[in-house]
């Protein structure tokens, strides 16, 4: 990996731990995993080089409860192990699926620590199908609000129209793993648009440019190349 783009993906959540695991199982080894969640099972399962469960008074390894500000108060607890997992690298990627507890609640602050310590800070979310109960979609909009508050840029993948895609009839399972897949693609190609080692004429710091600036881009892994094509046209 080119040691000018020190890299660490960070999985919140269930969703996000979800997805370090499935990055772990393509076999890649140029990018640091990191696995947070408030659940101590899922924590332990993990195979990421770092876990960090987010304790506090009211979580006692059980998971967020569905509350958000409980698994921010954790995380914000937390804050002096998150920023020693995220110290030392260039870019940070930071992954979770919106309207759950912990990936909602705690994203923004592991994002804002991230971007504390000096390193461009991107995150990637799910949002729920809209057929999901109205309260979940509303603490997505609301977590999703505050993580674009938070990194440098926010890519948005909807799940509805990943269903669209894969049609209504396919299980649960499946439409999961297809997500992942998605999520995956779209890491990877931020990480190859970093290293050097995606077909693309601009570098690193090319990559830095573009994010700060600050963004939101909706649409999944081509959500990354529409965003740099914006920029393009804007120079």
């Amino acid at each position: 990996m080119n040691e000018q783009a020190r890299i660490k993906v960070v999985g919140i959540g269930g969703a996000g731990c979800r997805v370090v695991s499935f990055l772990i199982e393509t076999g890649h080894s140029n990018v640091e995993l990191i696995a947070v969640n408030t659940d101590w099972a899922c924590i332990r399962a993990s195979d990421a080089h770092r876990r960090i469960e987010l304790r506090g008074v009211s979580i006692y390894g059980l998971g967020s409860g569905g509350r958000p500000v409980w698994s921010e108060k954790c995380a914000e607890a937390c804050a002096n192990e998150l920023r020693e997992a995220l110290s030392g690298c260039d870019l940070s990627l930071i992954v979770a699926g919106m309207g759950g507890g912990t990936g909602s609640g705690a994203a923004p602050v592991v994002a804002r620590i991230a971007g504390e310590t000096g390193a461009l800070t991107i995150g990637i979310a799910t949002t729920p199908l809209t057929v999901e109960l109205c309260k979940r979609n509303c603490v997505a909009e609301e977590g999703l609000s505050m993580l674009c508050g938070a990194a440098n840029a926010v890519i948005v993948v909807p799940c509805e129209e990943l269903l669209a895609v894969t049609g209504r009839k396919i299980g649960i399972a499946d439409f999961f793993a297809a997500m992942d897949r998605v999520l995956c693609e779209g890491i990877w190609s931020m990480i190859g648009l970093a290293t050097g080692s995606k077909p693309a004429d601009i570098s690193f710091p090319g990559v830095k440019a573009i994010f700060r600036h600050g963004c939101r881009a909706d649409g999944g892994k081509d959500g990354i190349l529409k965003v740099i094509e914006g920029f393009f046209r804007m120079n």
